[in-house]
């Protein structure tokens, strides 16, 4: 396993009664050995396709995307990948959640645009949409691809509702950190992050997430409520 904040996150994942549905293509592909790794994914993950080929990407798609590493080819990703999990949840009534995720990460041959990736995450009453750039040449894939699937391991961890839990899990030291992030280290690669939010005006979250060079953890995300339409993070990492 990695490291221990994962495991945090990956367990609190698999307590919540949220069953999910990824569609991965181009990266964050660490994340899905984390998510079975760890007990409980049975309960959890419902399917996890990697649409990797053009014409794998096409037939899930049913048309050829315009541009494969975009906004609008992972926001219905996360779209096909909702509908899918509310087709296979074993749990009727209970909350389903998609996860797409695009990537043009580091590869053999320098690539001539920006090392990006798109990750989004649907419920029955949000959107999340994140994109972030990689600065070229300042890591390998390999953590390229760690950064990318750490973000995505983040995403999917859902704010619980007492509708969903019993009395006992709101005491959970773990279940707690994991929904606050208040104590959790994250590994950016020594990396500033500068986070900028646009919610719309409908919206009322707020979050604030700061890292220094020393991959310490100086900021806070907090959940104020939910929303009702959808709002985009857009990540820059220098």
């Amino acid at each position: 396993m990695t490291d221990g904040w994962i495991r945090v996150l990956v367990e609190a994942i698999h307590s919540s009664p949220t069953q999910s549905v990824l569609y991965l293509a181009g990266g964050a592909s660490q994340a899905l050995g984390w998510l079975m790794s760890v007990p409980g994914a049975s309960n959890t993950i419902l399917e996890a396709v990697v649409p990797y080929s053009r014409v794998s990407m096409t037939q899930l798609l049913s048309k050829t995307p315009t541009q494969f590493t975009s906004q609008q080819t992972v926001e219905e990703l996360s779209l096909r990948a909702y509908n899918r999990a509310l087709k296979l949840s074993t749990k009727p009534g209970f909350p389903v959640l998609g996860v797409g995720f695009t990537g043009s990460l580091a590869s053999l041959d320098p690539k001539r645009g920006d090392h990006r990736f798109y990750l989004s995450t649907r419920t029955s009453d949000r959107l999340w949409v994140s994109k972030v750039t990689l600065s070229k040449g300042l890591r390998t894939r390999e953590q390229e691809d760690k950064v990318s699937s750490q973000l995505l391991v983040k995403r999917m961890v859902i704010p619980p509702t007492k509708k969903y839990l019993k009395d006992e899990d709101l005491g959970s030291k773990n279940a707690l950190k994991a929904w606050s992030f208040e104590d959790v280290q994250m590994d950016w690669c020594n990396t500033r992050v500068k986070v900028m939010t646009d919610i719309s005006e409908a919206g009322n979250l707020s979050k604030q997430i700061m890292y220094n060079n020393q991959r310490e953890f100086v900021g806070r995300l907090t959940f104020l409520g939910s929303i009702a339409e959808p709002f985009r993070e857009y990540f820059r990492f220098e």
